[in-house]
Formats: C-alpha cells, structure tokens, sequence
C-alpha cells in the first residue's frame, strides 16, 4: 500500500478509522480508566497492574476525540453546534487542572492533523505527546494505546454505541466511588 511520488517520499496513507472502532476504542478506554480510578480510590493504589493498564485511558480518548472532530465535512460552525463543544470544554477545563493537557494537546492535534492531511509533522506531534505522557506517568504504558489502536482497527466484533454513556459515566463512576470510599469501614 506505500507508494513513492516521483520525488522519492513515502505517501503517506489516509488515517480511515469507522464509528465501530472508535466505539471499541472508546469501552477499552472507558475500562482502563475505571481501573486506574478503582485502584486509585478504593484500593490505594495497591495494585500497580491497574494503574499500568490506566495509563492507556487518556491517548485512547484522545485519539477518539480528535477522530471525531476531524470527520470530512466537519466545520468548526458545526462543533459549536452539534455536542462536540462540550467535549472541548470538558477537555479543555479538565486539562487545565492536571498536568497531562498540554501532551495530551498535542497528542489530539498530531491525530487531527493527520486525518485532515498525513504528514510526517503530524506523525512527529504525535511522538512528541506521547513521549510527554510518558515523562509525566514515568512509563511507557501510554505507548500500548498505539497497539491497541491498531488492533481493535482489526477487530471484528462490534460493541454497543451507548451515545450519552461516556459523556454520563466519568462523573457518575467518581461521585459513585467518591461515595465508596467515604462510607467503607
């Protein structure tokens, strides 16, 4: 599938991904994450493998969020629009109060850019946020999201859309183990 332009670069190919991969994409994100939550809250981050997979949370959403937002036809009039704005805003404030937004930017913008026009800029934004999450985690557990990316792209089973679950299920699964953890005994 690679081809050379008649000045020796490698074309680089589209990034194609359906609304069935992100879906697959966004339940291995959501499970990682509650994880990494449980153990944080519930457990006191006695188990260090839940923490690990939890790493892989935050790329993988990002990666979804930006495919969103990059889909052909897409105008910024249109996020503002539709229900996209309130990811960004959820995004942007969230990140404001933790110290993965700026990799984590630069992460979204490498994936949009590429869907928008692959360039090896793109790709190299894209090494550089992850490259910062892992600095920031202290590990490479971020750097499994682009495998697992690639292997639910070669998946074939599908899993349940469920529109409003993950705009709904952060803030209700940290009030639900923000509860737990102040009422056990």
């Amino acid at each position: 599938m690679r081809s050379f332009a008649l000045s020796g670069t490698l074309t680089l190919p589209p990034l194609v991904i359906g609304d069935a991969v992100l879906t697959r994409i966004k339940w291995l994100a959501l499970a990682a994450m509650t994880c990494d939550h449980v153990n944080k809250t519930i457990l006191a981050g006695s188990v260090p493998v839940l923490t690990w997979f939890g790493r892989i949370a935050l790329p993988l959403f990002v990666f979804v969020f930006a495919c969103n937002l990059s889909r052909p036809g897409l105008t910024a009039t249109a996020c503002l629009r539709g229900r996209e704005w309130l990811g960004a805003l959820l995004f942007s404030v969230g990140g404001l109060l933790t110290e993965y937004w700026w990799p984590a930017l630069l992460l979204g913008l490498a994936v949009w850019g590429y869907r928008q026009s692959p360039s090896w800029v793109a790709i190299a934004t894209g090494v550089l946020g992850l490259a910062g999450l892992d600095w920031i985690n202290g590990n490479h557990w971020a750097l499994l999201s682009v495998p697992a990316v690639v292997l639910l792209a070669g998946a074939g089973f599908e899993l349940p859309r469920l529109k409003w679950l993950f705009y709904w299920y952060y803030p209700l699964h940290l009030a639900l183990l923000w509860i737990i953890r102040e009422t056990a005994v």
